[in-house]
């Protein structure tokens, strides 16, 4: 075997190689994913679902969806299960099934439990033995409606729920969200001491008649406006207090009498560089963090508490990376400050991505790229089976492989809708027919799963195999040892601000 595994020894991912080297094949693959799916990676046999719900311990979810479908069910793939920290939790926290609702294939499925078909998403929640752990509802199409649901179903089946997921369901789109406006001497401070208070949303600097004000947005049913009035206080927040409807000045007339001042316009907004001063002048600011990440984050730096109990597990990798590269060059992602903006937070997090890979050649917060192997492999020409060499040097490269056939015709593992590809090898011809039929098999497995079938030829151009020769080390400095993350550093607040 002429091919020299040993001389790559770090993580490049797949993906990455995909993105740099062959755009057209990611274009291809998003256009051919339903957009009804998201971008969650579902599993489709319910009993290899419940066996891996009673192996680790996870609640199944199980989405049944029309596809193709109506625009609810466009939306509801576009929205939740596209918000990159819905993706997570549901990959990370349970074992995701799909079940089409319009489909011949899922009819006895859609019997089981009783569900209609060519219906709108629906969302249950299951135990290893596919019984509910929480009432079954419909009409929960929203992303923090979602989320609260997921909460319910972890704390049902004994699991806890992550802060992130938390932050997710209070965003709630169907809140009544108030603005409330207070001044103080640096709205960096101000900003940053706001932001920590249960119920406030967001928050936002700017100037008011000459004065350091900072906005927010606060859910009432969280927090009343004279509790928040007060806190404000208790922060030396509400030097003045500008109003916002008849109510806030009542109750600001009597907290600070003469400085509660109705507000007859809009406030100027500070420039970029002062909005959330304590997030965007750390390492966190490169993250691709919610409006409310982004609020808690800002807060926790300037007092000096942990940020990462706010991040998830794959923000906290890319957090890693990142500093691993700012190791070598302090400047890297300088162009990348996330856009406190949550309409782009997916098209931000695919732009950081492409960056890491980039600065770092190592990307894999989420999970390993998963595909299946189908013929035989021979990559030398010497007329002897590479395929074990084949899966050493896809697993040094961060894939795995979950689905091949033996010589004998067995298959081993399975193909479903997380695969990303089947490789194929040579199909030769011989009177082999139980190997011939198992590879038939797996093509079936990857057509209905809609999985992408590549060339190996292919395979081996994205890790860097050139002809028959020794692989090429795609990064010539980056290994896979990386140094300790060290805390964010803390800023001291200068006294002023330019307007």
């Amino acid at each position: 075997m002429k091919i020299a595994i040993s001389c790559l020894i770090f993580t490049a991912m797949f993906s990455v190689l995909v993105m740099q080297d062959e755009p057209q094949a990611e274009k291809e693959l998003a256009t051919d994913r339903p957009i009804e799916l998201g971008r969650v990676n579902w599993r489709r046999d319910l009993d290899t679902v419940k066996k891996k719900s009673a192996d680790t311990g996870k609640p199944i979810l199980m989405l049944f969806q029309e596809i193709p479908g109506c625009q609810t069910c466009q939306n509801f793939g576009s929205s939740p299960m596209s918000h990159p920290l819905m993706v997570e939790a549901i990959e990370d926290l349970f074992v995701p099934v799909l079940v089409y609702n319009n489909k011949k294939e899922d009819e006895a499925t859609l019997k089981q439990f009783q569900e209609p078909s060519w219906n709108n998403p629906v969302i249950r929640y299951l135990d290893s033995n596919a019984k509910d752990l929480i009432e079954r509802k419909d009409n929960i199409w929203t992303t923090s409606g979602t989320a609260s649901r997921m909460i319910a179903a972890l704390k049902a089946a004994g699991k806890p729920a992550p802060k992130f997921l938390g932050l997710v369901a209070a965003m709630d789109e169907k809140a009544k969200i108030e603005t409330a406006e207070f001044a103080m001497h640096c709205y960096w401070e101000g900003e940053a001491k706001l932001g920590s208070i249960g119920g406030v949303k967001a928050t936002r600097s700017g100037w008011r008649d000459k004065l350091e004000v900072v906005q927010i947005e606060f859910d009432p049913a969280l927090v009343d406006y004279d509790k928040l009035l007060e806190t404000a206080q208790s922060f030396d927040c509400a030097s003045r207090v500008f109003t916002h409807n008849e109510n806030q000045q009542s109750a600001a007339s009597m907290a600070v009498g003469k400085d509660a001042i109705p507000v007859k316009e809009k406030m100027r907004d500070a420039k970029l560089s002062d909005q959330k001063y304590y997030l965007r002048n750390s390492v966190y600011a490169h993250l691709p963090l919610t409006s409310l990440q982004a609020t808690r984050i800002n807060a926790a730096l300037f007092l000096k508490q942990a940020p990462d109990q706010w991040l998830s597990r794959r923000q906290a990798e890319m957090l890693r990376l990142i500093l691993a590269a700012k190791q070598k060059d302090k400047n890297a992602f300088a162009d990348c400050v996330w856009p406190d903006d949550d309409t782009k937070l997916v098209a931000y997090q695919d732009r950081l991505k492409a960056q890491i890979a980039k600065q770092v050649a190592v990307w894999n917060p989420a999970q390993r790229v998963t595909m299946a192997l189908a013929g035989d492999f021979d990559l030398d020409e010497d007329g002897k089976s590479d395929r074990q060499q084949l899966i050493e040097l896809i697993e040094k490269n961060g894939g795995q492989v979950v689905a091949q056939h033996d010589e004998k015709g067995n298959i081993i593992g399975e193909i479903d809708a997380s695969t990303r590809y089947l490789v194929m090898g040579n199909i030769l011809d011989g009177s082999n027919d139980a190997r011939n039929a198992a590879i038939r098999k797996l093509l079936d497995q990857a057509k209905s799963n809609s999985v992408q079938q590549i060339e190996c030829g292919r395979l081996l151009k994205w890790l860097g195999v050139n002809g028959q020769g020794k692989i090429e080390r795609l990064d010539g400095k980056i290994g896979d040892e990386f140094r300790k993350r060290t805390p964010a550093q803390s800023l001291k607040s200068p006294k002023s601000h330019g307007q």
